[in-house]
């Protein structure tokens, strides 16, 4: 059963990862993410969440996560929609994890800071674009940190269940 949920969990990690590294490039690039990368990574979130052993609270907790991320986005907390999209999938795909997700995106803000000077020299970036430091770097950075974090606990766990 450990075993399990150590494949979906990496599942989950693979395909995040894999959205979230596509979004912070075009973010980073041009400052726009196209839609149709949200429209596939809520399309994949969708059908893994209901793929992984689904229950009534993990889709309370991914509307509950959904509705928190347009929250965010009509108070205008996200300067994009496109973070507010990426937390969107991110409720659909982590829906346990998701508000983990959330605290250490913003956290990890702090820690980007002193790249901004930095980001602003890169040459492959449009010009127009280099007002502010993308927050897709800092939503993918959490996810990361927090996926990480379930993976190593749940070998900890298999580890000690074949102990005994």
């Amino acid at each position: 059963m450990v075993i399990i949920l150590i494949y979906m969990n990496l599942i989950i990690f693979v395909t995040g990862f894999i959205f979230l590294i596509l979004a912070s490039f075009y973010d980073l690039k041009d400052r726009k993410v196209k839609n149709m990368l949200w429209i596939l990574f809520s399309i994949t979130s969708l059908t893994i969440l209901l793929i992984n052993d689904i229950n009534y609270l993990k889709v309370i907790l991914a509307l509950m996560g959904i509705g928190i991320s347009y929250l965010i986005y009509i108070t205008n907390m996200f300067y994009a929609g496109a973070d507010c999209k990426a937390f969107m999938c991110l409720a659909l795909l982590t829906p346990i994890m998701f508000f983990d997700i959330l605290f250490i995106s913003f956290a990890t803000t702090i820690l980007f800071i002193p790249l901004i000077k930095y980001y602003k020299k890169i040459s492959w970036i449009e010009a127009g674009t280099k007002k502010d430091f993308p927050f897709m770097v800092s939503i993918l950075s959490g996810f990361v940190f927090v996926q990480l974090l379930n993976l190593f606990n749940l070998c900890y766990i298999k580890n000690l269940i074949m102990l005994y």
